[in-house]
């Protein structure tokens, strides 16, 4: 499968670059990113969430939601949520929060959701912007609320849908919230996705926490066909000369340079994990990402969901590859 989606990849670099608009987008993506927009999705909904609202490279930096779970607080979300938004405080621009929610999303579930979001101090000020969506249709509407609103965001969003792809359910994507780095297409659709800093997921806890939500989403996914499942985690930057690095990974290794309530705790966690799997601090952002990588599935093996799966006959070989992506083009490659 990594194949055909190396294949596409390369195909989608080579549009990319035939269209004046997205080449402009790559050239500014090489120099850095200041997204305008910080978003929160699904991990079912992240990769369409980006066609829906019309989201190119470098508009928005990513935050993940688990399917069907409201979004905890900071504290209680910290790898998944409270660590990239307080990344994403380091932009100049901040157009918005954008977090969307199925159609039929119970209200207990997205009022929840909205104040937890707003518990983040790096939010605080910015235009919130909540979208109930019909994924079949290609519709969203603004959700009502009594936090800061931004009416002219929301139906700029609202007016620009469009249908998103298919989703193809056999395939999960670990990627950096990186706001230069999509998720790539698979030969039936679009993956599920998680997006969090350097890709990385933690270990599992037995807490009330972020863990125990993924395990549940884990559960459910490896349900049906699970011999059939896919979990691709891809680390990005720092593998060419001309690539800019990973941020995540190059401020794992330069500690001293980050602070911030909810920010340096996830950092700090980067470093001390993927220290595990070097021989020394990586001297490099490539090797720092590949170790990030490595925990990052020695984790996911120890969830208890995937766990099961294992004994059930599932292989790990199969269920799990680490790639790259270039920052820049998406080009994906096979590590070795």
């Amino acid at each position: 499968m990594i194949n055909k989606m190396t294949e596409i990849s390369d195909k989608l670099e080579r549009q990319r670059k035939d269209d004046p608009k997205l080449l402009v987008k790559m050239q500014v993506a090489a120099q850095g990113q200041d997204p305008r927009f910080f978003i929160v999705s699904q991990i079912h909904r992240s990769t369409q969430d980006l066609k829906l609202l019309g989201l190119e490279q470098g508009d928005a930096f990513h935050g993940t939601r688990v399917s069907g779970c409201p979004l905890l607080s900071p504290s209680k979300s910290p790898v998944l949520f409270a660590g990239p938004a307080a990344y994403n405080g380091n932009f100049l621009q901040k157009d918005g929060v954008v977090i969307t929610f199925d159609i039929d999303e119970p209200q207990e579930r997205i009022h929840e959701s909205l104040v937890n979001l707003t518990e983040h101090p790096e939010l605080s000020g910015i235009p919130l912007i909540a979208l109930s969506v019909d994924y079949g249709q290609g519709l969203a509407q603004a959700i009502g609320h009594s936090f800061h609103r931004n009416r002219d965001v929301e139906e700029m969003f609202v007016s620009r849908c469009v249908k998103p792809e298919r989703c193809d359910e056999s395939v999960l994507v670990l990627l950096c919230s990186d706001s230069r780095v999509h998720p790539p297409s698979t030969p039936v659709g679009v993956p599920y996705a998680i997006q969090t800093l350097g890709a990385y997921v933690s270990k599992y806890t037995g807490a009330d926490d972020e863990t125990m939500q993924l395990n549940d989403f884990f559960s459910g996914w490896l349900s049906t066909d699970a011999s059939e499942k896919r979990i691709l985690i891809v680390e990005h930057g720092g593998f060419t000369q001309e690539e800019p690095p990973c941020g995540a990974g190059q401020a794992s290794l330069n500690l001293h340079q980050v602070k911030g309530e909810f920010l340096r705790p996830v950092i700090e966690i980067l470093h001390r994990e993927a220290l595990r799997f070097e021989d020394g601090i990586s001297k490099t952002v490539k090797d720092r990402v590949l170790a990030i990588g490595q925990a990052t599935e020695h984790n996911l093996r120890n969830y208890p969901a995937i766990a099961r799966a294992q004994e059930e006959g599932v292989s790990m070989e199969s269920l799990f590859q680490i790639v790259t992506m270039d920052t820049v083009t998406g080009r994906l490659s096979e590590i070795g």
